[in-house]
This record gives structure tokens, C-alpha cells and sequence, in this order.
């Protein structure tokens, strides 16, 4: 929802970095049906282990969706997600 840019991070190897001021209160990510993937957490728990590193690597979970791991196609996979 911003512009934004990867690069060198200290904290986990590669973030993900505003490229334009952001003003307090705005929405810089929201899950989008079509972009954003929601996988089942069982399933790719089952999946074969070159399936799973890509999972584990890619994917994170979040409490507004129990029980499923999202799967994001743009910068955001790298960014924190806290509140």
C-alpha cells in the first residue's frame, strides 16, 4: 500500500524499506484475496521438505487467521507485522 524497496537488513538479512515518508496511522500492508495466499497449516505441515523450506521461509502465521499461514507475493513477507 506504500512504495517500497528490499535491502540489506541487520536484523534477519533482508527487509523490506520504505521509499517514501509514511504518516502515523497508515496502512502499509492488508491481506489481499488473490495476491495473498492463505494455506491450510496442517497441509503444509504434511508437505515433502524441499516444499516445507519454501514454506517455512515464506510464510508466516497470523492470529486473525487460525490455523493458516499466509503466503505473500510482494515485499511484505519481509516486513514485521507487529502491531
Amino acid at each position: 500500500l506504500v512504495k517500497n524497496y528490499l535491502d540489506k537488513s541487520g536484523i534477519h538479512g533482508l527487509g523490506v524499506f520504505a521509499a517514501e515518508p509514511i504518516q502515523k496511522g497508515t496502512w502499509v500492508w492488508t491481506f489481499k484475496q488473490g495476491v495473498d495466499q492463505l494455506i491450510d497449516a496442517k497441509w503444509a505441515l504434511e508437505q515433502p521438505p524441499i516444499a516445507r523450506e519454501y514454506l517455512d521461509r515464506y510464510t508466516y502465521e497470523n492470529p486473525k487467521f487460525p490455523g493458516k499461514w499466509i503466503l505473500e507475493c510482494d515485499n511484505g513477507r519481509f516486513m514485521n507485522h507487529s502491531n
